[in-house]
């Protein structure tokens, strides 16, 4: 993670639980909710690679 990014707390998957550590330089607690839209439904893709044969390789 980077400073003076914004980051969220989620988790790209649907079935496992997203577990994470906060930790902070200072005292202050500082939280901002962002409005940010949904992100879109990821999509699958194959790893090809000469090694990696893609579907019907």
């Amino acid at each position: 993670m980077r400073p003076f990014v914004p980051h969220q707390e989620i988790s790209a998957s649907d079935i496992e639980l997203l577990e994470w550590v906060l930790v902070r330089n200072d005292q202050e607690a500082v939280v901002v909710k962002l409005d940010m839209p949904v992100a879109e439904q990821p999509e699958t893709v194959a790893w090809v690679d000469p090694i990696h044969k893609g579907p019907g390789g």
